[in-house]
């Protein structure tokens, strides 16, 4: 008795501690987690290399210093300098390929900190939906199990229907099956807030300042949504094109090589020797100690122009992959700003025909009403719920659109970073 008393208070201790730190964040905070996302870090770290790097001697592929012993005498020794120059154009290509390279490299680090920003941005729409749509699946299961309890004690009436029974019970079903999957969903979303933020606690958003559905459709029509030349992803395939374009002129330097080597040598054995002629006076010359070697190449004939071939090939293909990127998003922007106006327009026709049905006058009136038939109320709440449902769905659909966009025109990312879901636009502090 004792332990099972012990055991009881063990586990109560353990979760209060994990309740009191459960806790409601803004959505500003969960956006602003983006920033420290490890994609974005490691990118980042990326960059920093390439930044650091260093060229090397200009114009000059390799230096090296060679020695020479005949048989290990120190009158033996032979001391040379060589030097393999680049090709004709070579150093100036390099440095551009190196400048472009750099360049797609700090463009990825926001790449990574969009789709950061994006994952957060689709993760609070969607645990925001489920949220919702459960609470609204919830009152609809109660209104349905009272509908079905109202239907079992009209059996005993001559106008019992029992086809009535099973149609309740059938939607009875599907509805709980909706609304696990909606829980499920939200769970789900609930734990992928909590790996953004590093925080088991979160329990869920404020949602005081979140942008209302008629704010989004302002900010839709009053904005610029062309296909934008500052498009992240846009800008990706563009950069890949110029440092494929790059390479390939880099190789095109690089194989107009015409000097190959120029070495310089310094042969102490044979300043001995001379120096023993002088002393000799026998006829010496102690400049033979020096020797110049060139190395010409014959580019136009030991060249391999596969490589070449290969790389202009590349650049191509990456031109024809920015230009299709080009046109898709051109074209996907158009499609979903259309999206968005008929999205628009099925959510005010909901609205208005919730005004017009005018369900919660029409429920008032029939509740001050005796003898009102329960069936009649309870049909009035689920249509009023039914109702209720659909503008949430069209309402988030418009949200979903909205982040489209967004992402399609790289509002998201654009600095200084600002909450897109706020009311006020609040800035995101780096």
């Amino acid at each position: 008795m004792k332990f099972m008393l012990f055991t009881v208070v063990a586990v109560v201790l353990l979760a209060v501690p994990f309740s009191g730190y459960a806790q409601v964040v803004s959505v500003k905070k969960i956006i602003a987690s983006a920033q420290t996302d490890y994609a974005v870090g490691a990118q980042q770290k990326k960059c920093d290399i390439l930044k650091n790097a260093s060229s090397g001697v200009p114009f000059v592929r390799s230096l090296e210093v060679r020695g020479k012993n005949d048989a290990f005498w120190e009158e033996n020794i032979r001391y040379s300098f060589r030097v393999s120059p680049k090709g004709w154009g070579e150093e100036g290509a390099q440095r551009r390929l190196f400048i472009t390279e750099k360049k797609m490299t700090e463009q990825e680090i926001r790449l990574q900190l969009h789709e950061a920003l994006l994952m957060r941005y689709a993760a609070i729409v969607e645990f925001f939906e489920n949220q919702v749509t459960n609470q609204l699946y919830k009152e609809l299961i109660v209104v349905l199990e009272d509908r079905i309890k109202v239907l079992e004690k009209s059996s005993i009436s001559t106008d019992f229907d029992l086809n009535n029974v099973i149609v309740a019970e059938n939607d009875l079903t599907k509805l709980n099956d909706q609304s696990i999957q909606t829980d499920k969903d939200m769970r789900m979303y609930l734990w992928k807030i909590r790996e953004f933020l590093a925080d088991t606690a979160f329990i869920g958003f404020d949602t005081n300042n979140f942008v209302a559905v008629e704010t989004v459709i302002e900010r839709v029509r009053a904005a610029s949504l062309g296909a934008d030349s500052d498009n992240v992803r846009l800008n990706n395939f563009r950069l890949k094109y110029f440092v494929s374009q790059d390479k390939y002129l880099a190789q095109k330097a690089a194989d107009r090589r015409y000097i190959s080597f120029a070495s310089f040598t310094y042969d102490y054995g044979e300043y001995i020797e001379e120096n023993n002629h002088r002393l000799q006076y026998k006829p010496y010359d102690l400049n033979k100690r020096y020797s110049v070697e060139l190395g010409l190449g014959l580019p136009f004939l030991t060249t391999d122009k596969r490589d070449a071939a290969r790389k202009e090939a590349t650049v191509l293909s990456d031109k024809v992959e920015f230009d299709l990127a080009k046109r898709e998003l051109i074209e996907k922007t158009a499609r979903d700003i259309r999206d968005v106006e008929a999205l628009i327009t099925h959510y005010k026709y909901l609205l208005s025909r919730q005004n017009e049905v005018n369900a919660q006058g029409s429920l008032q009136k029939y509740l001050q009403m005796n003898g009102i038939n329960p069936l009649m109320l309870l049909s009035i709440k689920q249509g009023l719920l039914e109702n209720s449902v659909r503008i949430e769905k069209t309402r988030f659909d418009i949200y979903r659109n909205y982040l489209q966009i967004l992402d399609e025109t790289s509002q998201l990312s654009q600095l200084p970073l600002v909450n897109y879901l706020s009311a006020s636009k609040e800035l995101i502090a780096p």
